[in-house]
């Protein structure tokens, strides 16, 4: 049972914390992808209607208010703000296609060929297994359409608050717009076949099972991905172990490498320390901010290995997937979790002591410690200096612009 939750329900921020921010990242191109889809099956269906039974002008003003709803959302764009700002837009658009498909089902509920709002449904859940989504959100989403369709039979098919509740709430001008627009519907309040339809699993049932199959594909997906970071990983680190005996044999500290004892305990205090792990940060952004490099920890300034084993008893996680996973944690608090991309964190081994490499990419763009008052830090022989005002506009104009 447990690796079937594991599977099913990965913990993808203990797994990689970046995981959120390539989610953020995905987000923009899933809502252009979904848009385009959504406004090719709406041609499709269109062109088709031409010679069906379906009546045309319905139609149109259909998928009118389809279309202009993803207008909207997409317009939303510059009103949001945040780094998952795609993703709340992606989050939107699933829920009104959905609501909207949902809507159409019951509204052509007597009208057999033209029900085409499960297609559009239908898609939605399939392309939810490429969306940026954790996998539960496909059965959130199978349970919210089954949701929505009981309770708009009860109030279009069968309304439980008699059949001009729409002109009480809405006014005699929209609630009658909106009467009208159901108007399609025509079902024998006493006929089982009713009953029989509502209750079986192509109405109800449909969309929870859509959302089941989405969902386990997504997580099968997911743990495919989840793989081939883990491949990568192993690979990096083999790599990383021959870097680390040239950089300790053959290397100095220099303008592109720094050793450091520790990640966060204090040899000299004896006590984890807040402050090392600013020293750290501070390496990584002044790296970034001149021509990248190499930061092994747990090697003392003469280049000989200490280990890590002092850091990791310090963490909740004791081990190298603990401290990954506070090195990106301090990334993400002081820098912003968008450069965790400029590094890849490896542990090779030297003479059996485990070791902690971080090799860092330049940024093409300055780095700011937020949260040290927006200090900016660059890397100078082998040593990072923090700029002032001055140094600081001077250097980003030589450097980046």
């Amino acid at each position: 049972m447990a690796r079937i939750r594991e599977f099913l329900f990965p913990d993808l921020q203990q797994i990689d914390p970046r995981m959120e921010w390539v989610f953020a990242r995905q987000a923009g191109l899933s809502l252009f992808l979904v848009f385009a889809l959504i406004l090719a099956i709406s041609v499709f269906i269109f062109i088709i209607s031409l010679g069906s039974n379906i009546e045309t002008l319905v139609l149109v003003r259909s998928l009118i208010i389809l279309i202009a709803g993803m207008i909207i959302i997409i317009g939303l764009h510059k009103l949001l703000r945040g780094k998952k700002r795609d993703l709340k837009l992606l989050a939107m658009a699933v829920i009104f296609i959905a609501t909207w498909g949902v809507t159409k089902d019951i509204a052509n509920f007597s009208v057999v060929y033209n029900s085409y709002g499960i297609l559009y449904i239908a898609v939605l859940f399939f392309g939810m297994i490429l969306m940026p989504f954790k996998p539960r959100a496909s059965l959130f989403l199978g349970l919210y359409c089954a949701t929505i369709y009981i309770l708009l039979w009860f109030l279009l098919v069968r309304p439980v608050f008699g059949a001009d509740w729409m002109i009480n709430i809405f006014g005699q001008d929209f609630g009658r717009f909106l009467q009208n627009w159901f108007q399609s519907i025509q079902v024998d309040a006493k006929s089982p076949f009713s009953h029989f339809k509502f209750y079986m699993a192509w109405y109800i049932l449909q969309y929870p099972m859509l959302g089941l199959i989405a969902f386990v594909f997504r997580a099968a997906n997911l743990q495919s991905y989840l793989k081939t970071i883990a491949a990568n990983k192993n690979l990096a680190t083999k790599e990383a172990e021959l870097e680390a005996v040239k950089a300790l044999l053959l290397k100095p500290e220099n303008q592109n490498l720094e050793f450091k004892s520790s990640l966060r305990w204090d040899y000299r205090e004896n006590k984890t320390s807040k402050k090392l792990e600013e020293v750290i940060i501070k390496t990584l952004a002044g790296f970034m901010n001149a021509e990248g490099g190499m930061l092994f920890i747990g090697v003392d300034d003469n280049g000989k290995p200490m280990g890590l084993d002092k850091d990791y008893a310090s963490l909740r996680k004791k081990d190298a997937d603990g401290l990954e996973l506070q090195l990106y944690r301090l990334i993400t608090d002081y820098l912003g979790v968008e450069f965790s991309d400029n590094i890849t964190i490896t542990f090779p081994s030297i003479q059996d002591i485990e070791l902690c490499s971080i090799s860092v990419r330049p940024n093409d763009k300055p780095v700011f410690v937020k949260k040290l008052d927006g200090a900016f830090y660059v890397r100078t022989g082998n040593s990072t200096r923090h700029l002032n005002a001055q140094e600081t506009m001077e250097y980003i104009t030589k450097h980046f612009e």
